[in-house]
């Protein structure tokens, strides 16, 4: 989740410079955010599997009678 905040802050950073930007800056910007929301969408993605991977063992098994 750490990290999570991190990519955040970094996105929220590059927001603000969006507000001083000019064309070829623009560019840029909209490059390094897509960058940045990707990592935030795989950081997501890392942590609901972990999460989901941990539960799954912490269930017990079914079991099916005949």
């Amino acid at each position: 989740m750490d990290e999570l905040k991190v990519k955040r802050a970094a996105m929220y950073e590059k927001l603000e410079e969006l507000k001083k930007s000019s064309g070829a800056a623009w560019e840029e910007l909209k490059a390094g955010l897509q960058k940045a929301g990707d990592e935030v969408d795989a950081a997501v993605q890392d942590a609901k599997e972990k999460y989901n991977a941990t539960r799954s063992k912490e269930e017990p098994a079914e079991t099916v009678t005949p």
